[in-house]
């Protein structure tokens, strides 16, 4: 199992507060299939709705022309351990001489803070983006690289694979999969010569079903499900 197996006493006060308010609860509205699945089982007599998060892409268009760029890849999240960014060490060290050469894996979380407007100018140029967490509630970082248009590979786990397109998946373990994967990325950005792959489709047809519209439809359908009760 992921988490923090082991909380100081400011988490221990948050995660009882938490397990306080669990309790009290009429109805738990959940951001995952998964985690609404791991609630039906904690509390079988509580009712749980699942309305995932949802983004406005038009805050994701991109806008003007982007010029030849390097071979980048990105990770969003912090350094916890659920993160697997050792992993993604791993997968990095053994990439064929050629692709470690030309990456530029810029790793934003922890150690690099972007604003909003940075973080997307990022997606936007950046070959992909690398998710291989073991443990989220959501993933909301695929989501948002998805809305720009940028290429995913996450792992095959919950509840990210709820929001990634299947194509985007990767075993979660299997390192020559992972090299696999970004090796076929950089022999395509090195077909282009740096050019610019342009928006991935896949990707923007993915995000459709995420919308703001139906994420205010689907919390309104939850209360009204408490309040006819």
């Amino acid at each position: 199992e992921v988490g923090d197996h082991a909380p100081n006493g400011t988490r221990k006060k948050d995660l009882n507060h938490l397990k306080t308010g669990l309790a009290r609860a009429d109805m738990l509205i959940s951001i995952s299939e998964s985690t609404a699945e791991e609630c039906r089982e904690l509390w079988p007599n509580k009712p749980v709705s699942v309305v995932h998060h949802a983004i406005d892409p038009e805050s994701y268009q991109i806008e003007g022309e982007i010029a030849l760029r390097n071979f980048v890849l990105l990770t969003v999240g912090s350094n916890e351990p659920r993160k697997r960014l050792d992993f993604l060490d791993e997968v990095v060290d053994t990439l064929p001489l050629e692709v470690r050469d030309d990456l530029n894996l810029v790793k934003v979380g922890s150690h690099l803070k972007l604003s909003d407007e940075e973080l997307i100018a990022a997606y936007q140029r950046a070959e992909a983006l690398l998710f291989p967490s073991a443990g989220e509630g959501f993933g909301l970082p695929v989501l948002e690289a998805m809305a720009a248009g940028c290429s995913v590979l996450a792992s095959d786990l919950p509840a990210h694979n709820e929001v990634a397109d299947p194509s985007m998946l990767l075993p979660a373990s299997d390192k020559a999969e992972w090299v696999k994967a970004i090796t076929e990325l950089h022999s395509a950005w090195a077909e282009r010569d740096g050019e610019p792959a342009g928006a991935d489709q896949t990707a923007l047809e993915r995000v459709a079903k995420f919308q703001i519209k139906d994420w205010g439809k689907k919390m309104a359908a939850a209360w009204d499900s408490m309040i006819g009760e």
